[in-house]
């Protein structure tokens, strides 16, 4: 189980790390937005351990380094972004409360997707400082 950033950071680490971000997490819809971890109520619901899932950790921190066999050294692995979250740093999308522009203008509301992005914007600009 768990993100597909998970899986690729399991297989790039030769299996010492299993993790991902809170945005990407939030897309399971198992994470308590406030706490920033794994819900507990919703895993008792599921029946499913928590030891089964990523651990969750910022997106701009050193995850590790890829495995030695894989690229001949080990490389470190500084961040994670994937998918939507991705494509807000493609599109410019840098301050709080910016947004991809589609067809029609969307505007930012307070929801959980909006305060994870922010969150993953702020992981992004202290990678780039």
């Amino acid at each position: 189980m768990g993100t597909s950033d998970g899986w690729l950071i399991r297989q790039l680490t030769g299996g010492q790390r299993f993790v991902t971000d809170a945005a990407t997490a939030s897309r399971t819809m198992m994470l308590d937005l406030e706490k920033l971890t794994w819900s507990e109520d919703l895993l008792g619901r599921f029946e499913l351990p928590a030891e089964c899932l990523p651990e969750i950790v910022r997106c701009d921190e050193c995850i590790g380094e890829t495995d030695p066999k894989l690229f001949g050294i080990p490389i470190p692995i500084t961040g994670l972004c994937v998918d939507q979250h991705a494509a807000l740093f493609g599109q410019g999308c840098f301050n709080t409360l910016s947004v991809k522009q589609y067809r029609q203008r969307f505007h930012g509301s307070s929801g959980g997707a909006t305060n994870l992005a922010r969150l993953a914007a702020e992981g992004f600009q202290s990678i780039c400082r």
